[in-house]
């Protein structure tokens, strides 16, 4: 049986890699903040991650969806969304959404063609520069893509970080 894990994909990069439990070694400490932020990210208005970063998500049967946003003013400025597909009919009904709601997106169109299989996290960075200081700082310090995949083994497999 092939250990447990996800592809874990970058649209603006095409960066790749499979994620599996040596990557991830969650502690009980972890394992309560994860389950935390996933449960309120599913609240309207999301959850707060780090300074001024939120994160909003929804969640169907074997996928997710979810948003890392700023606020300035009254208005949530998208930094980062991030996809996940737990099975092989999920991963297809959620590339094709993808693709339809982001069909204007360059980084979206140039992977058009990609093939990723179930399950995976797939993430698309927004070309806008980083509202603030702490924003800079979360994607500079590399702290996106590890807060993605964390996320992806909570929504895609949350006995991995079971109590």
């Amino acid at each position: 049986m092939p250990e447990k894990g996800f592809e874990h994909f970058t649209f603006n990069t095409e960066h790749n890699i499979y994620q599996t439990m040596k990557y991830f070694e969650p502690n009980p400490i972890v394992n309560a903040e994860l389950r935390a932020i996933a449960q309120e990210s599913l609240q309207p208005g999301g959850t707060r991650i780090f300074c001024n970063i939120f994160f909003e998500a929804v969640k169907e049967k074997d996928m997710y969806a979810g948003t890392l946003f700023s606020h300035i003013g009254n208005h949530k400025i998208p930094l980062l969304i991030t996809w996940g597909a737990k099975t092989e009919e999920a991963g297809k009904n959620l590339w094709e959404r993808i693709q339809t709601d982001f069909q204007m997106n360059p980084n979206v169109v140039k992977r058009k063609n990609y093939k990723l299989h179930a399950p995976y996290v797939a993430d698309l960075l927004f070309d806008c520069g980083p509202p603030d200081i702490y924003a800079f700082l979360f994607f500079c310090g590399y702290l996106s893509g590890s807060f993605c995949k964390c996320m992806g083994w909570t929504f895609l497999f949350p006995e991995t970080i079971s109590e």
